[in-house]
């Protein structure tokens, strides 16, 4: 270990010496190879019968695998937070018991219109559109009973103006399995756009069937008289 935490250590062994039974402290120590690692080290004191400190003995343990999964587990978490804040699309994390909102991100906020704090404490079915909700309940049953492992849908909610957005949304479990899921992840991408030229699509298709049967029909009457 370096000369500055050996005398930290020293220090902290002297300061505690009548008043803790025992205490950690972690720093990094050299094998005789020259390889350093970080050591947590256990002072545990010694007392005699009269409870009087007369030593202490040193423990050390090798917590480099702790610490790497540790930094591993935050550069994860750092990694989620970006993508969950910057994503271009709605993403969504609720409680799995009840499908309550626990955490949004801006991009949802912006396609169902509500703040945050009015979202928050709420269930995705409150802003269900009640004709989507059957299916919601299905897919949802299912995901909780294991039987699939995410499911995808388009649905409608209701947005804060009580106007209609159409969205396509994708919900798995937040963990290993659904068993020991706390929350769900949901991921929403607005598609109203696309919904609502698809119908229009379907409109212009029906009024041209429409005016090539009245043409057929204009045709055949022509012919007749002809």
């Amino acid at each position: 270990e370096s000369e500055e935490q050996f005398q930290e250590l020293g220090r902290a062994i002297k300061e505690n010496f009548d008043g803790v039974n025992s205490f950690l402290y972690t720093v990094n120590y050299q094998k005789k190879n020259g390889e350093v690692f970080p050591g947590e080290t256990g002072v545990y004191y010694l007392t005699n019968d009269t409870g009087e400190t007369i030593g202490f003995i040193g423990l050390i343990r090798n917590i480099s695998d702790r610490l790497e999964a540790e930094a591993a587990l935050k550069r994860s978490e750092e990694m989620f937070r970006v993508i969950f804040e910057q994503a271009g699309v709605g993403v969504v994390q609720a409680k799995a018991t009840d499908g309550t909102f626990f955490k949004l991100n801006k991009k949802f906020l912006d396609i169902t219109g509500y703040e945050e704090q009015e979202l928050l404490g709420m269930s995705f079915k409150e802003i269900t559109h009640k004709e989507d909700t059957e299916a919601d309940d299905t897919n949802m049953e299912k995901l909780m009973s294991g039987e699939i492992d995410q499911f995808s849908m388009e649905k409608r909610y209701i947005r804060k103006d009580k106007s209609i957005v159409w969205v396509n949304l994708t919900v798995s479990p937040m963990g290993k399995s659904h068993h020991d899921s706390e929350f769900l992840i949901g991921i929403i991408e607005d598609i109203t756009d696309r919904k609502v030229a698809e119908e229009a699509l379907i409109q212009s298709e029906a009024r041209l069937k429409e005016a090539n049967t009245t043409k057929e029909k204009l045709f055949s009457i022509i012919a007749h008289d002809l």
